[in-house]
């Protein structure tokens, strides 16, 4: 019998574009759970921010079209005080 759900590990993740094309892979949710390992901060940072968009995404579409259409600087000290309730999920 196969798993149902292979886990993915992305060391040395940088922003996470291994991370992003497993997470985009949705053939019956196959990939996750998945861990990225990066000690840079700017990328960590970037990382969170795609979780953070991809759990908008799934979860509150109208939340997340506000955020990419606001003229506002995103980042991750910005946004991680007005969405406390994916923060700690995320972090």
């Amino acid at each position: 019998m196969f798993a149902k759900h292979v886990g993915v590990i992305d060391l040395f993740a940088g922003p996470g574009g291994l991370g992003e094309g497993f997470s985009q892979f949705h053939s019956e949710k196959v990939f996750g759970p998945s861990v990225s390992i990066e000690m840079d901060p700017i990328a960590c940072d970037t990382l969170r921010l795609r979780k953070l968009f991809r759990c908008l995404k799934s979860n509150d579409k109208k939340r997340y079209y506000e955020l990419v259409k606001s003229d506002e600087k995103i980042t991750w000290e910005n946004l991680k005080e007005t969405f406390k309730d994916y923060a700690e999920y995320i972090e």
